[in-house]
């Protein structure tokens, strides 16, 4: 057994962990269910491993082995304890070890990444010839014209039209004289457009997924997830070799 109760004393380096109680279980929220969180709370309490090899080397050294026993008993009980306040916080507490600070942060960046990659679909970028017309005309008076590159979505369109054309080209009739098949751009104008059209805004959808509604609240999730992780991989070392716990 992980532990014996009765004598006062703690035997073993594992204590169960009890998450899974419905005392424990918070909520659903935007958080939770939480695979990684639940998987890291049910894992057991277990001593760390430099204080393992002491207990095994304690009987292999009987000599030693009171001295052993008493600082690993302590290390047993530090460990009942950070067990005890773990799960106390588990109760009281949704969301720990990131502050407003921090999640501000992450949003702000996400804003600003999320329009760097709208602009780089929807506007021309400079060149490099562009960037030196820049600094000629800040040692000149006389203008110069911009030098820009296309933007991605004009880019986008015309590649998409040609994939339409690749796809509907197979099914035009052979001219007569030639023996081509036709342009479908002169037979099927209007199926050529939707069929572009539809290509053309499912690769926009591709390219700008990452910001798509819904991706900015998985990613704070796990941002979230990771923090609460963190802090109570160091609630379970507390007085164990670990960091001190964190303080919200």
């Amino acid at each position: 057994p992980a532990q014996a109760r009765g004598s006062g004393r703690t035997r073993g380096t594992r204590i169960p962990s009890d998450w899974g109680n419905d005392d424990l279980q918070p909520e659903p929220s935007v958080l939770w269910p939480n695979s990684a969180l639940d998987d890291h709370r049910s894992r057991a309490f277990v001593l760390p491993s430099h204080l393992q090899g002491a207990e095994e080397e304690s009987q292999k050294n009987p000599a030693e082995d009171e001295k052993v026993e008493k600082e690993l008993q302590e290390k047993r009980n530090q460990l009942e304890e950070n067990k005890r306040r773990l799960e106390a916080l588990w109760a009281m507490s949704n969301s720990h070890g990131i502050s407003w600070d921090e999640l501000d942060t992450a949003f702000v960046a996400f804003a600003k990444e999320g329009q760097r990659r709208y602009a780089h679909w929807s506007q021309a970028a400079k060149t490099e010839e562009a960037e030196a017309d820049d600094q000629q005309k800040q040692d000149s008076a006389k203008p110069l014209p911009p030098t820009r590159e296309e933007p991605t979505a004009a880019l986008m369109k015309r590649y998409c039209e040609v994939r339409a054309r690749a796809f509907l080209q197979p099914f035009c009739p052979k001219d007569e004289t030639t023996g081509r098949r036709l342009d479908p751009r002169q037979l099927w104008r209007s199926q050529l457009g939707r069929l572009t059209s539809r290509l053309y805004r499912k690769e926009k959808k591709k390219f700008l997924a990452p910001w798509a509604p819904g991706k900015l609240t998985a990613k704070l999730q796990q941002l979230v997830a990771a923090r609460m992780i963190r802090r109570e991989t160091k609630e379970r070392l507390y007085g164990l070799g670990g960091a001190a716990p964190e303080k919200d």
